[in-house]
């Protein structure tokens, strides 16, 4: 018996190595072999982001070609490039790199990792006729009662304002997706869940993301606690997925008129018991979560953080909210229009600080821009870090001025000038379908918060200054 299993290992590397053999031989025809920096030379003690964008600026070069262990990473620095890849060619740039570690905790249907197919756009179909802005009159009640829950949050324990925001964003993330909020041990799934997902997906852990033949590789035998491990994993994932989804389902069938609002409550009525249809429902409503609390929390925090530096920013947008609003009641929806200034702020919280540094694809097959060959299956990284710091489109870059998104501002452009939006969302067809939603969020916080606090930072003691801020250096900072 043991003779036997050794054998299916030797098999399974014998595979693996023709494999390898064979795509270097490949790429050494293609003329790709060595033509390109290894990531390992970036040093860790600064974020890739700028490394990258450095190396672009030295090479003259909007465009680089690195080497993560065996795979191409085709990194572009540069919004003009970004869209005529991402949005003009965006049928050879939809798929994500592909992390077989995803597969084997059972990931690999979600949104944001997920291929570019059908089952794909089914999901993203689901969001925009669920969450899209034709449709906020569903869903713009339950984040402006949310918002409101938020200040009082606020006004309660100031001083834990990040997790108020969490608070906030997960509560009208879940209410929204499954129509009510989830228990404190649920909670403590989703924080495992994310754990996981994030380890899953670290460049250059797993053998079995160079190797995807290692899938294949047997949980007992030496070196195969990368398998254990996975299959941990996915039991977290199969409970985070199907727990709340089944309750959602259950609830349906008992007593349909009693469900409130919801993405699965909407969607599950509209596949009429479809199983394969309802995967789809399960799956994107398990997306969402992840999807959109770590994003919002961090432009939030963002906010509030720059708002502590920035007085004469924070007075400035008050003043505009006094002057449009009042003080009679909270700011809503409408009143984006009569806000330019709170509109400017925004937009330069986006530039400012983007809180996804990269937009991650996949090449589906070889291509060409601008003398620079995008072999198949390369990652293309668009760095949007470095798009936010084209000082031939923005004055003084590193400074915090949402002025320059005024008419006679300090923004190089004009009014007309592209809104960081365009690409902090995403670009092309992964372009956020629940931007909507996030967008509302964001402004209905900021707003509310603006025409009731007044944000100052707490000084070191012995210390008259504000502290230091220190964003982090991973990919959502």
């Amino acid at each position: 018996m043991i003779s036997y299993y050794l054998t299916v290992i030797t098999i399974v590397l014998g595979v693996g190595a023709y494999l390898w053999i064979a795509r270097t031989r490949r790429r050494a025809q293609a003329g790709l072999a060595g033509s390109a920096f290894p990531v390992s030379s970036a040093r860790n003690d600064r974020p890739l982001w700028e490394v990258y964008k450095e190396w672009s600026d030295a090479c003259g070069s909007t465009m680089i070609h690195l080497m993560l262990q065996r795979s191409d990473v085709v990194v572009i620095n540069d919004y003009p490039t970004a869209h005529e890849l991402l949005v003009v060619r965006s049928l050879d740039y939809s798929s994500r790199p592909h992390f077989p570690m995803m597969d084997l905790i059972g990931r690999q249907d979600n949104v944001v990792v997920q291929k570019y197919g059908q089952r794909l756009k089914i999901a993203r179909q689901m969001i925009n006729d669920t969450f899209g802005s034709r449709k906020s009159e569903e869903w713009l009640p339950v984040v402006q009662t949310v918002s409101s829950e938020f200040l009082s949050r606020l006004l309660a324990d100031p001083a834990d304002f990040r997790r108020s925001i969490q608070r906030y964003v997960g509560t009208f993330t879940t209410r929204l997706t499954y129509g009510k909020d989830l228990d404190t041990d649920y909670l403590r799934l989703v924080d495992q869940v994310g754990e996981h997902v994030s380890q899953a997906a670290v460049p250059g852990r797993w053998w079995v993301n160079s190797y995807p033949f290692l899938r294949y590789y047997p949980s007992w035998a030496p070196g195969g606690g990368f398998q254990r491990w996975a299959r941990h994993a996915r039991g977290l994932f199969r409970e985070f997925t199907l727990r709340p989804f089944n309750s959602v389902k259950e609830q349906l069938q008992r007593s349909p008129d009693t469900v409130p609002f919801s993405f699965v409550q909407k969607n599950l009525i509209q596949v009429k018991n479809d199983p394969s249809m309802e995967t789809i429902v399960a799956g994107t409503a398990a997306s969402l979560y992840s999807a959109a609390v770590d994003t919002t929390s961090s432009i939030l925090t963002t906010f509030f953080l720059l708002m502590a530096t920035h007085p004469h920013i924070q007075e400035k947008a008050a003043a505009e909210i006094r002057e449009v609003v009042g003080q009679d009641r909270l700011p809503n929806l409408g009143d984006a229009g009569d806000l330019p200034y709170v509109e400017a702020l925004i937009k330069e919280l986006h530039r400012y600080h983007p809180v996804v540094r990269f937009l991650t694809r996949s090449a589906s097959k070889s291509d060409e821009h601008g003398g620079h060959l995008v072999p198949q299956n390369a990652w293309v990284l668009t760095n949007i870090w470095a798009i936010t710091r084209n000082k031939s489109e923005f004055e003084d870059p590193d400074q915090f001025d949402p002025d320059r998104f005024i008419q006679g501002g300090t923004h190089i452009n004009d009014i007309r000038a592209r809104d960081p939006r365009d690409f902090t969302f995403g670009m092309g067809r992964r372009r956020c379908p629940g931007m909507a939603i996030a967008n509302a969020a964001v402004y209905l916080a900021i707003t509310r918060v603006l025409a009731t606090f007044l944000i100052k930072p707490v000084k070191d003691e012995g210390s008259n200054s504000a502290p230091q801020i220190e964003f982090t250096k991973s990919t959502i900072s």
